[in-house]
Order: structure tokens, then C-alpha cells, then sequence
């Protein structure tokens, strides 16, 4: 039997090889992001359990200066 703690590690495990990411190094045709600057952030788009596709999609932002990571949200056709 395991304890919580291994219950817990288990399932990040498990999350992290289902987490997809594609980073984009411009704003995607379809999107708008207009407090991202891409020459300031990395753009990552991002998809839990499948394949990033064609279309709309969730996004987070990740500063080259100083690394913080903002959510940015859904945005796409």
C-alpha cells in the first residue's frame, strides 16, 4: 500500500508525461495577446492529455529576463 506523499508523486509523474508544450517565437496568426512582448517572453502553448493541434489552444508566457510564468490563457480560432 502507499502512503499520500508517493499517491502525490505518482500523479505529478504521471501529468508531466502527459503535458504537451510547443513554444512559438511570434504571436500565432488568430491569437491576441496584446500585453506579451516576444521579444521580452517566450510564448508557449501548452495541452494536457493529446497533442497540441490546429486552432485554439491555451498559453502561458515566460519572462527571458527574469523567468516568471503568467497564464495567459485560451486564445485562438
Amino acid at each position: 500500500m502507499i502512503d499520500q506523499e508517493a499517491a502525490t508523486e505518482l500523479v505529478k509523474t504521471f501529468l508531466d508525461e502527459a503535458l504537451k508544450i510547443q513554444l512559438h517565437s511570434s504571436i500565432p496568426a488568430g491569437t491576441s495577446f496584446y500585453d506579451v512582448d516576444a521579444d521580452k517572453e517566450y510564448l508557449i502553448r501548452f495541452k494536457l492529455f493529446g497533442r497540441p493541434a490546429i486552432g485554439a489552444g491555451e498559453y502561458l508566457s515566460v519572462s527571458k529576463k527574469d523567468g516568471k510564468v503568467r497564464y495567459l490563457g485560451f486564445a485562438g480560432e
